[in-house]
């Protein structure tokens, strides 16, 4: 008897959702979700087969899959209503670099507005820490997750030789590559991939990575038919093989792919084209909360970092270029839309606080180690760890001749190697690969250039529009 009470109450509130859900919809999104309903029961065979029909989708915090998520969660519930029976889900949580803590509180409130906790028809996971795991909104982010992702930051600011500019580039999205890889590869149980993103986008991501391939000077199998599998063992493939993500010494070519060959082609389901005015209208704010808000600035534009980066541009500036920290929010009004920073104020210490919050939650980075980054001491045989000392810890020159020999992996005093890592972030070894290494070999040359070719987004940045970052906020003052 009680067991019957409690299904009726769970039957109760999944209607509820449902009505919440189409409440907030417009006509067009209501209309756009019938025909949703009637492609994924094409896809599944009919409606007798929509029972054992399991769909996979991917949620990385930004507006488009929480959108497509709500969509599919309406979907359910609706065929549940109607049939009595309905498809299964499987939902693979892939928090955004930098932003764990954020991203999993991101989720967590999204799946329960969702009311997918309590649901045997959804199954909820996570990628975190190389492993796909049932999601937990607690789940404590490795100590190494942290690392990994500061290192590769740090080792690619100084590969770039400090320019703020190229610090994160197309670099972010080999970042998701690892949870994207999983999430795809380690669910078995699926019958189709769903996905709000455009074709031509993921195929353009899959050019793109396979362009890092290729750079890398590795020959690239074409995939025929383009499947979602064959896009993550690129992604994937590219992430091992970078220099500052554990490949060897002697080169590329030694590392080992962890992707996803050898799997089938993955069916995929494409609604894109279903998603009515995803980035215009506001009823998932009025569903799920905010979605696309970031400290007071849009994910669409965060996805270049503005603040971030006008924290590193403040503080180059006033390191290196004997100017003051406020050229770095001069850089930003010129980045961002004049009504956002207007609304805002973009206060120097409000800017400040901010950057300095997203490099220490996400990366576990203080000025400090920014500041290293930004003169790139270590590189060439240390060419600039003079002018590096002068300008930020004129007291540690005289431990000068101690430090090369430390670089060189010498004998020297352990508190001098210590202060070296503290300082820069990055541990001993990093360190004397930079100080060792006066020119990479040509491939790792060619894949620096092509990620800093192009932003978060894939769209083309050309050499000139990054030099000409660097005098923005001179064109902005005057």
């Amino acid at each position: 008897m009680s067991s019957h009470i409690h299904d009726q109450a769970i039957q109760y509130i999944f209607q509820q959702v449902l009505q919440r859900l189409l409440k907030h919809m417009s006509h067009a999104q209501r209309a756009s979700l019938q025909l949703l309903i009637k492609r994924l029961v094409n896809a599944a065979g009919g409606p007798d087969a929509l029972g054992g029909f399991t769909l996979l989708v991917l949620d990385s915090g930004d507006r488009s899959s929480a959108h497509t998520l709500a969509c599919l969660r309406a979907a359910q519930l609706n065929l549940a209503t109607r049939l009595q029976h309905t498809f299964n889900l499987r939902v693979v949580a892939v928090p955004s670099p930098g932003r764990y803590v954020e991203a999993m509180h991101h989720h967590e409130h999204c799946f329960n507005a969702l009311f997918l906790h309590d649901d045997p028809r959804v199954r909820l996971l996570m990628a975190s820490d190389g492993e796909l795991r049932p999601f937990c909104a607690q789940w404590p982010a490795s100590a190494q997750q942290p690392t990994r992702e500061r290192d590769a930051l740090l080792m690619f600011g100084h590969l770039c030789k400090g320019s703020p500019n190229d610090l994160f580039g197309s670099r972010r999205l080999l970042s998701l590559a690892e949870g994207y890889a999983l999430a795809l590869a380690g669910v078995d149980e699926v019958d189709a991939f769903v996905t709000g993103v455009p074709a031509r986008h993921r195929r353009r991501q899959l050019a793109w990575s396979r362009r890092c391939l290729q750079a890398l000077g590795l020959a690239v199998a074409r995939s025929r038919p383009f499947c979602e599998r064959s896009l993550a063992d690129s992604l994937i493939r590219a992430r091992t093989l970078l220099p500052w993500a554990g490949a060897t010494r002697e080169g590329p070519g030694n590392a080992r792919s962890a992707g996803a060959s050898g799997k089938a082609a993955l069916h995929v389901v494409a609604i894109d084209d279903l998603l009515v005015d995803v980035q215009r209208d506001d009823w998932l704010e009025r569903m799920l909360g905010p979605l696309e808000t970031v400290h007071g600035w849009r994910l669409a534009t965060f996805a270049r970092d503005p603040v971030p980066l006008a924290h590193l541009h403040g503080l180059r500036a006033k390191l290196i270029e004997q100017r003051t920290y406020e050229e770095g929010v001069r850089y930003l009004r010129a980045t961002l839309p004049r009504a956002l920073w207007e609304e805002g104020g973009l206060q120097s210490d409000a800017v400040h606080k901010q950057a300095e919050a997203h490099f220490r939650q996400g990366y576990g980075l203080e000025d400090t180690q920014l500041a290293c980054l930004l003169f790139t001491p270590f590189s060439m045989h240390g060419r600039k760890l003079d002018a590096y000392l002068q300008a930020c810890h004129p007291s540690m020159r005289v431990a000068v001749p101690y430090m090369h020999k430390a670089l060189r992996g010498e004998r020297c005093p352990k508190a001098v190697g210590q202060w070296l890592t503290d300082t820069s972030g990055l541990s001993l070894p990093h360190l004397q690969r930079l100080y060792a290494d006066p020119r990479l070999p040509i491939t790792w040359q060619r894949l620096l250039t092509l990620l800093t070719r192009r932003d978060a987004e894939l769209h083309y940045v050309s050499p000139s529009a990054r030099s000409r970052g660097r005098s923005s906020s001179r064109r902005t003052a005057s």
